[in-house]
């Protein structure tokens, strides 16, 4: 076999090899797609997702009455969810309008409409911790 022949063999094989664990890939984001996709029987189809539904704080007026202890630096880290977000089935969120129940725990069935719902996952942890009253170490 010439030296061309094998060159274009060794090319055809690692292109294949390519190709095939391109496929692999393909084949694996679509059944982690289908494992993460809701369906009826959740009640969460066409969900909204809380993270491209987030408004900074220092955007409601509202907010600087219900926390006026805090600085306006907090109130940038502080995000809350907008108004018509589907809320996803075990996410923790804190109502700013009510703080002092702590951390409410989403059943997947609601709706943001009136509240003031801060999502634990889009703030850190001196912010959260803060805001439901836990002492936050030295």
């Amino acid at each position: 076999m010439s030296q061309d022949t094998q060159t274009k063999h060794a090319y055809e094989h690692a292109a294949k090899i390519e190709k095939e664990a391109r496929e692999d890939g393909l084949a694996e984001d679509a059944t982690n797609a289908a494992a993460l996709k809701a369906d009826n029987h959740t009640g969460q189809e066409n969900m909204r997702p809380v993270g491209g539904d987030l408004i900074e704080a220092t955007e409601i007026k509202e907010v600087y009455g219900l926390l006026p202890e805090w600085h306006k630096d907090e109130l940038r880290r502080l995000l809350v969810v907008s108004r018509g977000t589907r809320l996803i089935q075990g996410e923790a969120f804190c109502d700013l309008r009510t703080p002092d129940r702590g951390e409410l725990v989403a059943s997947g069935e609601e709706e943001v409409h009136d509240e003031l719902l801060v999502p634990k996952k889009a703030v850190d942890y001196e912010i959260w911790n803060k805001l439901v009253g836990k002492e936050i170490p030295a």
